[in-house]
């Protein structure tokens, strides 16, 4: 994830495929080091469900 200006972290969203028919909406932070930080996650989404945030 590339940073963007002098903030402390970058946040970022991501969907991950679980199940056959069933994806994870996930919340990650990165700090200036690079670090990558899971920060929340929801279960039982669809392929289509928009990311929202949680």
């Amino acid at each position: 994830l590339p940073l963007l200006g002098p903030c402390t972290c970058q946040p970022s969203s991501s969907k991950v495929r679980y199940a056959e028919d069933k994806y994870a909406h996930l919340r990650v932070f990165q700090n200036l080091s690079g670090d990558l930080t899971l920060h929340g996650y929801e279960l039982n989404h669809t392929r289509t469900d928009p990311i929202t945030y949680f």
